[in-house]
């Protein structure tokens, strides 16, 4: 392979057990461009698939971009969610990176991925414009890893 399968790190996602609290630390470290609080659940977003099967949850996110890579704080409400999961586990901290592919390239790294993960998505979900996936690359490169973008790529 001469070129890596990812041009940028896009954002840091960070599991938190309260999202206010959380932003108010962040703020104290003058991260301030905080959006709004996001509701995400399965009527927000009704095609996220978990491990394969309809997922039944809710979160709450906010997106800080006070630097080249976004910070996302999400906090699990009710399911049983990966981030649910991942804070039940670990307690808060970080989830998952968000790797941007190259140019015309996601559906090559989705496959690439896809074998490299034997086909287990994690969590999946979208449109037909735009799909998200998260891969378990724990064992390959020590994280979990999220990506989007058109399969048709």
């Amino acid at each position: 392979m001469d070129k890596t399968l990812f041009s940028a790190i896009l954002q840091v996602g960070i599991v938190v057990d309260n999202i206010e609290a959380s932003m108010d630390r962040w703020r104290e470290y003058g991260f301030t461009t905080w959006s709004d609080i996001i509701p995400v659940d399965e009527n927000t977003s009704p095609d996220t698939r978990q491990f394969g099967e309809p997922l039944v949850y809710s979160t709450k996110i906010a997106m800080c971009d006070d630097l080249a890579v976004q910070i996302e704080l999400i906090e699990p409400v009710s399911g049983d969610s990966i981030y649910r999961r991942f804070l039940k586990e670990h307690g808060p901290g970080i989830h998952h990176l968000i790797l941007e592919t190259r140019d015309g390239e996601f559906g090559k790294t989705v496959e690439f991925v896809d074998q490299r993960c034997k086909g287990e998505v994690m969590i999946q979900g979208g449109d037909p414009d735009l799909q998200f996936r998260y891969y378990d690359l724990e064992k390959d490169l020590g994280f979990v890893a999220e990506f989007f973008g058109d399969l048709n790529e």
